[in-house]
């Protein structure tokens, strides 16, 4: 893939300093990391919006900052568009109005996108008339990153977009910016504090520790690399799965969802039969066993090979197929590693209480 943006850069505060370096090359990057890692303030820094940035910026084939050379591109002609977690659009317009906002200071040559065509993507053709302040959260967020797509961007960085939102605004939200990906392939730098949320977009990482890049990949590989580079005990190892809702059970109100041809129940009832339902799961929530077990209250029992055993200095990391195209992580001890004795391929039982498994959006966009 082709690097579409390139940083060298450093900010220096009093209490703080932020150094990274990196070559972008998916089409949507995470940027992960804890509170006060630096998340913000790097996307700040890219936009134009930090004030002693040095280093180097280069977006496509345009140098937004190299300070050797006394480069210094302003933050309006940077063709970044800037999506904050607040979620800031102009009271006193109206939808339309903020939508055009930076549309009319274009010419109509710098013009990639239309009204109507954000409109439709975005699903806000009953809005354009309505002031902000009658929007729903999610309403005003597609609003804003609709007036930021508008305005022609090379590239969107947004900055913990859905934070302000619960959870089914949450997974609204998501599906249009995956379809704005989709369908307008602009290219997308996420900053999220939740790797689960993150992976609902993308699986490539740039992860951040007190101002420094210590990861950079997919997220898989990099679960390899040592705890001593990336504290993943710390942040803990999440799963995403993707399941088919099959029945809704009145008499136990669980919800049965199927994945690979074999079934799952969690508590509640979740999405609509026939959609695609995404769950979350604690590596270290999940139980390996050598054998079907009887007489206990786990509720799910998926069966599987194993594809990977990473040993760790503070964990074993199994990996297991669920089905061709998903895989569960497992973390188990070291001696439980020597007393199930597992190999490569070997068939195991992943034993899930059904409280553990965390229902989150639903209906994927494929």
């Amino acid at each position: 893939m082709t690097v579409w943006l390139e940083m060298d850069l450093r900010l220096q505060r009093r209490d703080f300093d932020l150094v990274v370096q990196a070559e972008i090359r998916e089409p949507v990057t995470g940027i992960f990391g804890p509170s006060g890692s630096g998340k913000s303030s790097l996307l700040q820094s890219l936009a134009g919006l930090q004030r002693g940035v040095r280093g180097r910026i280069r977006l496509g084939d345009r140098v937004l900052l190299d300070s050797s050379k006394r480069i210094l591109v302003p933050p309006h002609r940077r063709c970044l568009g800037f999506v904050f977690q607040e979620h800031h659009v102009f009271p006193h317009m109206s939808v339309e109005s903020n939508l055009l906002y930076g549309y009319r200071r274009l010419a109509a040559a710098d013009r990639r996108f239309e009204l109507a065509q954000i409109v439709e993507l975005l699903e806000l053709e009953e809005l354009l008339a309505q002031r902000p302040q009658r929007l729903s959260g999610g309403e005003r967020q597609r609003v804003a990153l609709g007036r930021a797509l508008l305005a022609s961007p090379e590239a969107l960085l947004l900055d913990e977009p859905l934070s302000s939102l619960d959870r089914q605004l949450k997974g609204k939200t998501l599906r249009f910016m995956q379809r704005v990906q989709r369908e307008l392939a602009v290219p997308m730098l996420w900053v999220s504090h939740s790797l689960v949320e993150i992976r609902e977009l993308t699986e490539h990482l740039l992860v951040l520790e007190r101002g420094r890049c210590v990861a950079h990949g997919e997220y898989r590989e990099l679960l390899g690399q040592p705890e001593t580079q990336v504290p993943w005990h710390e942040y803990g190892i999440s799963n995403l799965l993707w399941a088919e809702v099959v029945e809704h059970e009145e008499h136990s109100r669980f919800t049965r969802c199927r994945i690979g041809g074999q079934d799952l129940r969690l508590p509640g009832c979740h999405g609509q039969v026939g959609e695609q339902l995404s769950l979350g799961i604690d590596a270290n929530e999940v139980a390996l066993s050598l054998h079907s077990l009887t007489g206990t209250s786990i509720q799910n029992d998926l069966i599987g090979p194993i594809r990977s055993i990473d040993v760790g200095e503070e964990r074993v990391l199994v990996e297991v197929e669920i089905d061709s195209e998903q895989g569960l992580l497992v973390e188990i001890s070291h001696g439980a590693r020597e007393q199930l004795d597992l190999k490569l391929g070997q068939q195991v039982h992943c034993l899930l209480k059904a409280r553990s498994l965390i229902p989150r959006f639903e209906d994927r966009l494929d």
